[in-house]
């Protein structure tokens, strides 16, 4: 199926008093020929986020931006994430900033055998994160720079498949 929006089109958990305050338990599977999509702003934003699944099968795609949006944020944020497990076997695109964002996380795991793609920023952007691991036998692509990890610790790396930065 599809969900679309132009703005935020599946948000959970927040910050600064807004309510909802925290997700927990969260599972996501987007199946082959699904789409999930943003037209201007995130995909997919959870803040304060434990024990949450993300699958996007072969033939599926999660993505922000338009050919004549390119002004779209992040395709997946996450903050203070604990427990995170992405497998992404389709494509995550982002038409700007980041294709996948996961500040604080930890115990988290991104397995990608598909795409993950930025046309203007970061492909995964990993900040004061910890006991992380990134497993890649697809493409991670980008045209800033395809895995920024900024202030992290216990993270690991394995690549056999394809990571290009412009």
């Amino acid at each position: 199926g599809t969900i679309t929006s132009y703005y935020r089109t599946i948000w959970g958990g927040n910050t600064g008093g807004e309510t909802p305050t925290s997700s927990k338990n969260i599972t996501i599977k987007n199946y082959d020929g699904g789409s999930i999509a943003s037209e201007f702003s995130v995909g997919m934003r959870f803040r304060n986020v434990e024990d949450f699944d993300l699958y996007n099968y072969s033939g599926a795609t999660i993505e922000t931006g338009t050919v004549t949006t390119t002004s779209a944020d992040y395709t997946i944020d996450l903050q203070s994430a604990d427990d995170v497990y992405i497998n992404n076997e389709g494509t995550i695109k982002s038409a700007n900033n980041y294709a996948i964002a996961c500040k604080t996380c930890t115990s988290s795991t991104i397995i990608n055998s598909g795409t993950i793609q930025s046309v203007n920023s970061f492909a995964l952007f990993i900040k004061e994160s910890q006991n992380m691991t990134v497993e890649n036998s697809g493409t991670i692509t980008a045209d800033g720079w395809a895995i920024v990890a900024e202030d992290s610790t216990s993270l690991n790396i394995t690549n056999s498949g394809t990571i290009i930065s412009s």
